[in-house]
């Protein structure tokens, strides 16, 4: 009968796992370093794929964020253009603050000037002010 000494059997088991002694080994190591060089390669490419998915996100997020700001830019300018254009030329520049603030009231703020940029009327808070007249109106 055979006894296997049990110190002797994991070295003997270290040394067939040796891949200078044995073909098998060598090709198991083989396949295990190829393995782990294609995972790492593979999880590289796959963390670069996110990055940029991720980044493509962004752009496209925040080209639909700069097209509704200049959307809601030019919504305004053109309310305040049409204001003017309502105004129209009248003579005096309280009758102009007048119609602009009957024809607009949802803008804050609507003040009429001079040439030199004086402002003869303005409508702060609803109330309306006249640098050179006496009235106040409060709707």
């Amino acid at each position: 009968m055979s006894s296997l000494r049990l110190p002797n059997f994991p070295i003997a088991q270290l040394r067939n796992m040796d891949p200078r002694r044995s073909l098998v080994a060598g090709i198991i190591w083989l396949m295990i370093t190829l393995a782990a060089s294609f995972a790492v390669a593979a999880s590289i490419w796959a963390g670069r794929v996110a990055r940029e998915i991720v980044v493509q996100q962004h752009v496209r997020r925040l080209a639909l964020e700069t097209d509704q700001l200049a959307s809601d830019l030019g919504q305004s300018v053109s309310a305040r253009l049409d204001a003017l254009r309502a105004a129209g030329n009248s003579a005096r520049p309280i009758e102009s603050f007048q119609r602009l603030d009957k024809a607009y009231p949802e803008l804050g703020w609507v003040a009429v000037a001079d040439i030199d940029g004086t402002v003869l009327a303005a409508d702060e808070g609803r109330q309306w002010h006249y640098a050179h007249g006496n009235a106040a109106h409060d709707p």
